[in-house]
């Protein structure tokens, strides 16, 4: 293996462009005998981040739209017989490449990925699905087109595999599970007392990530134990939603111990505050903030058939609720709220069932399954 592109959705400070870069970082390390190219379908706040660990970066979406503004005279000349696509122009510089390997992350890149593949018959394509079948089906209605010019799928949890096998019908010999995985900042979780039990929550507030649910747990807490001191904390924005989130908030009576804190760069400044984690998605194959907090030693509580995290969490570390059940997840926060020595013991359990979710656990694995590509 002498050269591999790596394709990235974008590069903002989310779960899938997260794993490139670690993968990128890692590969720079490790094996620099290898040429690493990187295409960001869109580019973000972490793309001098790519830059510094790749050979060449492309961003499509910026290149494309200055070819097109250079191309505009050929474009006008041409219109009556073929326009010369800016888009074709870019794929075309990319297929002079030859990659041994091109590494599609989300199935957002696979469409470019395809492309490129069907113009390089020697290129292997491995697809790492970050998605479950509704964002699927919302971001790459097509998909089914392109599995069979995928050569392999990597799936993060069972559930992701599962969904790839019963709707898309990928063969089960073709997905290998590899855990998502992450690289905590120094930080410790020794941190001066506060009166406030921290109940969190992290992610786009979406109705996927279910901050919906998180609202309604502050709101039976403080139904059903007016004078506990539990406090929530929720990470992440959404322009569109976070109004809406404030606005439940403060009709519900819970301005004084609910806040939504919109996007954050430092994250361990809060993480590390956090008694416990919840993680009332609908639909979340693995997300990174569970492997985060958990090295934090935080108990997560989730509900069933959600997330590929309840797959690490059977043997402890946290609860397993019922789907949508926010009385019963509110049970299990209490619980914790009124026998710290459980909070403890589920904190320590956490990091060591985690404790293996690492760039430098994880890559090798990832590095092996492409090598077996091209052999």
């Amino acid at each position: 293996m002498k050269k591999v592109l790596f394709i990235s959705h974008d590069a903002s400070r989310t779960g899938a462009p997260m794993i490139v870069l670690f993968l990128l970082q890692w590969f720079k390390k490790h094996h620099k005998d290898i040429l690493i190219d990187t295409l960001l379908v869109e580019g973000g706040s972490m793309e001098e981040e790519f830059i510094k660990a790749s050979n060449k970066v492309f961003n499509y979406k910026a290149l494309v739209s200055a070819k097109k503004l250079s191309n505009k005279l050929i474009d006008k000349l041409l219109k009556k017989i073929e326009t010369i696509s800016p888009r074709k122009l870019f794929i075309n510089e990319l297929i002079l490449e030859n990659y041994d390997v091109i590494y599609a992350n989300s199935v957002v890149s696979i469409p470019l990925a395809v492309i490129i593949k069907k113009n390089q018959p020697k290129s292997k394509l491995l697809l790492h699905v970050h998605e479950l079948n509704n964002v699927i089906k919302a971001r790459v209605p097509d998909f089914k087109s392109y599995i069979q010019s995928v050569d392999h799928f990597i799936a993060p949890s069972n559930i992701v595999k599962e969904n790839l096998i019963f709707n898309y019908k990928v063969l089960d010999n073709k997905i290998s599970i590899v855990r998502e995985f992450s690289k905590l900042k120094e930080t410790t979780k020794e941190i001066e007392k506060t009166d406030k039990f921290v109940i969190g929550g992290c992610g786009t507030i979406s109705l996927r990530k279910g901050f919906d649910a998180f609202i309604q747990v502050a709101i039976q807490i403080k139904k059903k134990y007016p004078k506990s001191n539990i406090e929530f904390v929720w990470i992440g924005g959404n322009a569109e939603l976070i109004d809406v989130a404030k606005s439940d908030i403060q009709k519900a009576g819970l301005k004084d111990s609910v806040y939504f804190v919109g996007e954050q760069t430092d994250l361990m400044s809060y993480f590390k505050y956090f008694d416990v984690f919840l993680l009332p998605s609908r639909e979340d194959p693995f997300p990174l903030v569970c492997i985060d907090l958990a090295l934090l030693s935080t108990p997560i509580i989730c509900f069933e058939g959600a997330t590929g995290i309840a797959e690490i969490l059977v043997e402890g570390g946290g609860h397993i609720v019922p789907y949508l059940d926010v009385e019963e997840m509110t049970l299990k926060v209490i619980d914790y709220y009124n026998h710290p020595e459980s909070l403890v013991k589920d904190g320590k359990k956490a990091k060591e069932l985690f404790s293996d979710f690492t760039p430098e656990k994880i890559c090798p694995i990832i590095y092996q399954r492409m090598e077996s590509l091209i052999q």
